[in-house]
């Protein structure tokens, strides 16, 4: 056998519709498929192959071509596109997504160092047979990078979210609808902060209606800020009426001179 399985995952194989704007199941039901990417070792050429789980059903079969650009848009749903519409794997765990990416980029790496770009395979028993269609003319890289650009990858929980308005903090998958929900979220923030700004300047005004507690220190005056008291002087005290003078006693007449002594 020319043609092996070189890596296979558990994923919900998903289709976007152009039209409405939105990823639908691939086979028209949704369901788990075994997701294989398969090597031809004659032509050097791989493709992307899915079956059903419950029927066998073949979901996806498509080229990997030279310069095809594979996008991890979350950890658990990649996407790709051709030349005839976009596909997105959604795995049923990171693991499956890690092993199917590495195996991708490993196959486009190849691919890229090759002198031209690759054939398409084979028909073999193994695998399902490709339909001509899909080997049809592909647009360059410049048209592909343009077109990928307008197609995001949320998972199938994601989308839902967004669509019932159920996760807030969502972003559309779809650029008008992306830039509205940037714009309401701005101008929600804006709002948040206008309230934000009208409590602080209630709570001043309660405290400058409350006034400072009796005996409160202010850092800012090193004093206490009680009640403002009176800055006027302290009455200054009476002056005690003076005592009356007692009258002043005149001083009594000098004693007379002493008698001459008697003659002897």
């Amino acid at each position: 056998m020319s043609e092996v399985s070189i890596a296979q995952a558990r994923a919900s194989v998903m289709i976007y519709d152009d039209g409405n704007k939105k990823w639908i199941p691939a086979g028209g039901s949704s369901g788990i498929s075994r997701v294989h990417i398969y090597h031809h070792q004659v032509n050097s050429t791989f493709r992307v192959v899915g079956r059903k789980q419950n029927d066998h059903q073949v979901v996806i079969n498509c080229a990997i071509l030279k310069g095809l650009k594979y996008n991890q848009a979350t950890p658990t749903f990649h996407q790709w596109r051709d030349a005839r519409q976009v596909y997105g794997l959604n795995f049923g765990s990171k693991e499956d997504a890690d092993v199917f990416a590495g195996s991708m980029l490993k196959a486009l790496e190849t691919l890229s160092q090759q002198g031209s770009g690759p054939r398409p395979p084979s028909q073999t028993s193994g695998a399902p047979p490709a339909s001509s269609a899909q080997y049809q003319s592909y647009p360059n890289q410049q048209q592909m990078q343009g077109q990928f650009q307008n197609v995001n990858g949320p998972s199938i929980e994601e989308e839902d979210r967004i669509r019932w308005g159920q996760d807030d903090q969502a972003i559309s998958p779809y650029p008008q609808q992306r830039e509205q929900q940037m714009r309401e979220q701005q101008m929600a923030a804006q709002i948040n902060r206008a309230r934000e700004l009208m409590e602080q300047e209630r709570a001043r005004e309660r405290e400058r209606e409350k006034g400072p507690q009796a005996g409160e220190w202010s850092p800012a005056t090193s004093q206490p800020t009680g009640p403002v008291q009176s800055q006027s002087p302290a009455p200054a005290a009476p002056t005690p009426p003076t005592p009356p003078q007692a009258p002043t006693t005149p001083a009594p007449p000098p004693a007379p001179p002493a008698p001459p002594a008697p003659p002897t």
